[in-house]
């Protein structure tokens, strides 16, 4: 009976260790790049080298810098094709690390891209948030479903770097780690604002709505840089435009947002800003919101807050955003800037 007991037990623990070992697989060759460059391909731009002094594990990375901006933007890839099925669900990750100016455009990133027998890219390329400026090395997931009729994926990390920005020239994007199985996994969720102050330029931080936001050096709060945004247009329609981060956070959760805000508007001008806090469903809808006292004028910095006692039913994350907004019609906010700096958010 006792040795029954032991076999059986044996074959459970056998059997736990074997779905470990499954859910752990990674189809990726040479994924720490300790074999060097061998079994990933460049694909455009200049080609990768191996970094023997900078890495995530082991004693190897990949690294890519960006080569030129001249006269086009800067586009290049190290990736591998690995055999899938459609329906197959697919999660990659890879560990990068970036060592360019808080200025530069350039950024790195992860992609899979699916492809059918005849060779033909099928549908969209999926990517994760990518990385720019100096970040230590931060782990980048994804997570999709192969498509009808795809055979393959390709799994690449990328380097990208806007048109004549001379800035994205030092610096460089290393990449180590990477790892992609067909499981149902989803990436972590961010679950504190980065880069705050804006001294990593704006990365980690999106737009939305509007024209894209700008680095300022002048006037800053503190450090060396702000994020500005600028009133466009009043033709047509009311100008609004945000600028934003999304952290993960459950219902009935209490927080409190911050951020210092300075206007740069005519007094005649009916532009304001201030900072507005969305909660959203797990599709990314807007369940409820709430704005800060809004800044006009010429108003020096001034810190403007939004708090809640509960976040409502539903909530999956919360939309920290500075803003800026100008009636329609209303000709004296054209032009008119608005700037956000040491933004904080706590959520109990």
């Amino acid at each position: 009976m006792r040795t029954k007991i032991a076999m059986t037990l044996a074959v459970g623990m056998l059997l736990a260790w074997s779905a470990r070992e499954a859910q752990a697989a990674n189809l990726v060759h040479n994924p720490g790049f300790e074999n060097g460059l061998n079994d990933w391909t460049d694909r455009f731009g200049a080609p990768s080298k191996v970094s023997t002094t900078t890495f995530h594990s082991g004693a190897m990375s990949a690294t890519k810098s960006v080569a030129t901006v001249s006269g086009q933007e800067y586009w290049s890839q190290i990736s591998q094709d690995i055999a899938v099925s459609a329906g197959n669900p697919i999660y990659a990750s890879v560990y990068l690390k970036s060592t360019f100016s808080p200025a530069a455009t350039a950024k790195g990133g992860l992609m899979v891209q699916f492809y059918n027998t005849s060779g033909k890219l099928i549908g969209t390329s999926v990517t994760a948030p990518q990385i720019g400026g100096t970040v230590n090395w931060r782990l980048i997931e994804l997570s999709t479903t192969a498509p009808a009729n795809a055979v393959k994926v390709r799994l690449s990390a990328f380097i990208y770097a806007a048109q004549n920005d001379n800035a994205s020239l030092s610096g460089a994007l290393f990449i180590d780690d990477a790892f992609l199985d067909k499981i149902v996994k989803s990436p972590a969720p961010q679950t504190t604002l980065r880069n705050r102050g804006f001294e990593n330029g704006l990365n980690d931080w999106n737009d939305l709505f509007g024209f894209p936001s700008f680095l300022s050096t002048s006037p800053k709060r503190t450090g060396v840089y702000a994020a500005g945004k600028r009133v466009e247009t009043v033709n047509g329609q009311d100008y609004w435009s945000q600028i934003h981060q999304e952290v993960a956070i459950t219902p009935t959760q209490t927080g409190i947002a911050t951020v210092y805000v300075q206007t740069d508007f005519a007094t005649n001008s009916a532009a304001r800003a201030g900072l507005i806090v969305e909660f959203l469903n797990a599709n990314g809808a807007v369940i409820s919101d709430k704005t800060s006292a809004v800044v006009g004028g010429q108003t020096p910095w001034r810190q403007v807050s939004v708090s809640w006692t509960s976040s409502p039913a539903g909530t999956k994350k919360v939309r920290v955003s500075g803003f800026i907004f100008a009636p329609q019609g209303d000709v004296p906010s054209i032009g008119g800037r608005a700037f956000y700096d040491d933004a904080t958010l706590t959520i109990q």
